[in-house]
Order: C-alpha cells, then structure tokens, then sequence
C-alpha cells in the first residue's frame, strides 16, 4: 500500500494522493480549459443545490456532492442506494435473528450501509449506522437490540423519501419500451458475467437492462440484482437473474 482513504471518499482528495503516488511519467493534467470547467462544475453544484434539487429529509446535498461532484455520479448513486434499501435491510435483519452467531456478519454489512449512506448525504442514518458497527465489533447486544429496529426503520423509510428524485421509484425508471427478447439477452450476460467475476460486464449488463421500462412485477428482482451486482455477491446475482427469467416465463 502506498496511501490511505478514508470512506466515503473525497474526489479532490484522491486526485491529490494519486498525483503524489504516481510517477510522474504516468500523470497526464488535463487542459487548463478542462481544468476550468471541471472546477466550475464542482463549485457551481453546490451552489445550484437549493434550488435544483428536493429537500428530502436527512439528505444533505452538500455532503453528498462533496464525494459525487458531478450530477450524473450523484444521480447513479443515489439509484444503487435506492435499489439496496430493501435486499440490505432483509439481509441486516437475518443477521440480527442469527445473533450470537452472525456478529462479524452483522458488523461488515452495517459498516457498508453507513458508508452508503454517508455516501450519497444521509448523514444521521449513516451515524446510527456507525453506533451498531460499534456495537456489533463489542459484541453489544443490548445497544445493538436498541437501536436495530428504529435504525430499520429509517432505513426503509427512504424508499418513499427517494421518489421521484432523479427518476427514482418511476414505473419501470427505463426510457425504452420493454422488450422480453433484449431483456432475457442481458439476462444471460449478466449470468455468465457473474460466473466468470466479470464485474464490470455484468454491471454494464445491468446499465442497459435499467434503460427498459421494466413491468412491475419485475422490477423487485431487478433491484435486487442491480444490489447483488453493486456488492459483488455473484451468488445472490445468479439467484436474482433465474427468478427474473421464472418470472417472465410465467408472463
């Protein structure tokens, strides 16, 4: 290793440790005039913040632009957290039924939902989130009892308090027409993406399969794929992947 940082990450931050970690033969700056613009955007969207974006309860803009300086990275971020809000929060609870046995569990996938949530600005919901990792590493059980259920329940309540922003919660939040034949196609690339570790092709599999206006009855499965993806838990993925097909089978 030759630097550290610390979750969620800073942009300008990691920018200066690879100009310090790098050689410099292998440092390329942009443009001045690139550099120009990419400093504007990211001044300029806190600025735009109040007036461009929802107010959604515990979400703070600033915070979250701080680490997903551009519009799209922001958007894109706050779909992921949306499509695990439900899969992580299941998975959290099965962990917490499972206690004294699942404490190193419990403990790895609350820190990941803090960082989450930290991530895209939900700053009090990744502090609770921060308490249980504690807890659970002290093997805690009567703070982690606590504190489990409230910290559930403001997990899930993003669910609504996300609509609508960026699209999110729309019928099927695709712009394409559904199309069972190009949906299965992808379906069978995201699976043997999957089986080889190939995440990057899986998770462009994904992207596209997003963009058609899925049914209802499958937009559950897809959302859980897009997380077993996003978490490279190839396992869950390929679960995920076979039901969606079950599912249209059943069409």
């Amino acid at each position: 290793f030759a630097g550290y940082l610390s979750k969620p990450t800073d942009a300008a931050a990691l920018e200066k440790l690879l100009k310090r970690t790098l050689p410099p033969e292998k440092v390329q700056l942009p443009s001045e005039d690139v550099s120009a613009v990419t400093k504007a955007e990211g001044t300029g969207a806190s600025a735009e913040t109040e007036a461009e974006l929802p107010q959604v309860e515990g979400l703070d803009w600033g915070f979250a632009e701080l680490h997903l300086p551009s519009r799209e990275l922001l958007a894109g971020a706050l779909r992921d957290f949306h499509a695990a809000i439900v899969p992580h929060a299941d998975k959290l609870d099965g962990f917490y039924n499972a206690l004294p046995d699942a404490w190193d569990d419990y403990r790895v996938l609350v820190h990941g939902m803090k960082s989450s949530a930290a991530t895209v600005g939900i700053v009090p919901l990744a502090g609770v989130a921060k308490m249980l990792e504690y807890a659970a590493r002290d093997r805690d059980r009567e703070t982690v009892s606590a504190l489990h259920g409230p910290f559930l329940r403001e997990w899930r309540s993003y669910l609504e308090k996300l609509k609508g922003v960026f699209g999110i919660g729309a019928a099927g939040e695709g712009t394409m027409d559904f199309d069972p034949n190009a949906v299965r196609e992808l379906i069978k690339t995201i699976r043997s993406s999957a089986e080889d570790f190939d995440i990057d092709e899986a998770d462009a599999a994904v992207e596209r399969m997003g963009k058609f206006r899925l049914p209802p009855e499958l937009m559950e499965g897809f959302q859980t794929l897009r997380t077993a993806i996003n978490d490279v838990d190839t396992d869950a993925a390929l679960r995920a992947a076979d039901e969606i097909l079950m599912g249209m089978e059943n069409e």
